[in-house]
């Protein structure tokens, strides 16, 4: 795994409106990454949207399950 990146689209929407490299977050305890996104979503106008976390590596890509959420 070379990075994770975070895509934020409008609700059905096919282009990302907010694209943003996160990097390798360490692990906790119990396995999970954790990374503060409170100063992008807060930019973003009020609205629907959906998140979709994807890893990237040199062997290729893998998206997260896309999870909707308002602004």
């Amino acid at each position: 795994l070379d990075y994770y990146r975070m895509d934020i689209y409008l609700l059905g929407g096919l282009l990302p409106v907010l694209s943003k490299n996160i990097g390798k977050p360490p692990m906790d305890a119990v396995g999970n990454c954790r990374y503060d996104v409170d100063s992008l979503i807060t930019a973003l106008p009020i609205g629907q949207y959906t998140v979709v976390v994807r890893a990237v590596a040199r062997a290729g890509s893998a998206d997260s399950i896309p999870f909707p959420f308002a602004r």
